[in-house]
């Protein structure tokens, strides 16, 4: 019952429903779930701030596009996006999550933690799931081996190599930005 209760909660957030994800803190601690409570107010903390489509702006030094609607080519839009990364000076990845998936939700609330925002610095990502777009994205030479998944990408959209959580020990911020952070200097570099 208690993961059912966080993962509820944290795909609450994820959809942009901090009411429900506060029923679900409300109910494990009617059921006295102490630990799951502390986890789903850590969850409802890292997703206070606000964000529009464009989820990061220049002040935050990264960018993360989602690409959620499925239309369109992708050779497209990752030129288009790859376009606007070095127009603005940071480095274009492409980034593959699910909804489904309880390791793509922690990393997309997390966001907000400034560890993951020292991370991400320079970069430009273009936020896709792997639910709409993985059949496409393999296509294109996307190895997709599990999610979340980072691709660096060239001036193309050609993925040159790839970060995926299993390069960290558990999803937490502390535990992600490391890894991440070494992934993305690596091109930076």
């Amino acid at each position: 019952m208690a993961m059912c209760l966080y993962e509820q909660a944290a795909l609450a957030l994820e959809l942009g429903s901090a009411q429900v994800a506060e029923q679900c803190r409300q109910q494990a601690l009617q059921h006295g779930l102490l630990s799951t409570v502390r986890q789903i107010e850590s969850l409802l903390k890292l997703s206070a701030v606000p964000t529009g489509r464009a989820e990061k702006t220049a002040a935050t030094g990264f960018v993360i596009v989602p690409i959620d609607d499925g239309t369109g080519s992708l050779n497209e839009i990752l030129r288009t996006e790859i376009a606007k990364a070095r127009a603005s000076g940071r480095q274009p990845y492409a980034y593959f999550h699910a909804l489904w998936c309880g390791a793509s939700r922690m990393l997309n609330l997390s966001l907000q933690d400034p560890r993951m925002a020292d991370a991400f610095e320079g970069t430009h990502v273009i936020r896709f799931s792997i639910d709409t777009w993985g059949d496409n994205a393999m296509a294109l030479g996307f190895n997709m081996r599990s999610v979340p998944i980072f691709f660096r990408l060239d001036s193309h959209g050609t993925p040159l190599d790839s970060i995926d959580g299993s390069a960290w020990a558990g999803n937490s911020p502390e535990n992600m930005a490391g890894p991440l952070k070494r992934f993305f200097r690596m091109a930076l570099s």
